[in-house]
């Protein structure tokens, strides 16, 4: 009787499991019999290759606009300013400092804006 019992609960268990697991999506497929199926959908983890170039479209569209607002020696001296201090400072200078995307996007805009 011990051993039914046992059976019975690691069914109860697996169906259980499946059940949560189906809660957060599910795929029909067809098994090998023809028969449909419903399997828990895979999960998909991680950042995609498209959400981190919005990312850096982004932080090149906003450092295009802090140029433009600024002016070009404004930006290089709070820039240079930034180099001078901490190291976390510098690698702020670094990502900040210009380069030919951002001018370029800042062009357009500027011509948009003009």
């Amino acid at each position: 009787m011990e051993n039914v019992y046992s059976r019975f609960e690691r069914r109860s268990n697996a169906v259980r499991t499946k059940h949560l697991q189906m809660a957060d999506g599910f795929v029909t497929r067809i098994n090998g019999n023809g028969v449909l199926v419903q399997v828990p959908a895979k999960r998909r983890g991680g950042l995609s290759v498209g959400t981190l170039l919005i990312a850096l479209l982004c932080a090149v569209l906003i450092k295009a606009m802090n140029y433009l607002q600024l002016g070009e020696s404004a930006y290089a001296a709070r820039t240079a300013e930034l180099a001078q201090g901490s190291s976390l400072e510098q690698a702020g200078a670094f990502i900040l400092q210009m380069d030919p995307a951002t001018l370029w996007i800042a062009q357009q805009i500027a011509t948009f804006l003009n």
